[in-house]
């Protein structure tokens, strides 16, 4: 006869009851966390990869506010508003003879070569906050942060 180690769970009920009560916790729970993560790659947009001499573009990154509809939970973000939007949309796409000074230096260096000077600057940040596989991980951190605040 080997070893053996057995194993019960006691408490189901009340088990099954926390869960419900931790689902009904989740939509908010995922407004506030994506509403964290928004807000955090407009900031590291504005301060790494907006164009230093460009002060419009870069005041006018946002985050808009979450919007849930039934269990989608979504938030949306990004630079140029009216009149400005086209200007975002080209500059944000390709390096042109309407770029920004500094970015027109930036032609010979490798794209992600130099943080300040180049084009993708809402889609880079945004790669680098979602990359590696671990954007769940970090979602589900955010909301087991947020169930712990009550």
């Amino acid at each position: 006869m080997g070893i053996y180690v057995e194993m019960r769970t006691i408490g189901v009920q009340q088990m099954v009851e926390r869960l419900r009560a931790l689902g009904k916790k989740v939509p908010k729970s995922a407004a506030a966390t994506l509403n964290k993560f928004a807000n955090v790659i407009i900031t590291d947009a504005k301060q790494n990869y907006v164009p230093v001499d460009d002060g419009p573009l870069r005041s006018s990154g946002t985050v808009e506010p979450v919007k849930q509809d039934g269990n989608v939970v979504s938030v949306r973000m990004g630079f140029g508003d009216g009149a400005s939007a086209g200007y975002a949309l080209a500059v944000h796409e390709h390096l042109s003879d309407h770029s920004p000074p500094s970015w027109k230096k930036a032609k010979n260096v490798k794209f992600g070569g130099t943080p300040q000077a180049g084009p993708k600057y809402l889609e880079r940040p945004f790669l680098a906050a979602t990359a590696g596989g671990n954007f769940e991980q970090k979602l589900a951190d955010g909301l087991v942060e947020e169930w712990s605040k009550d």
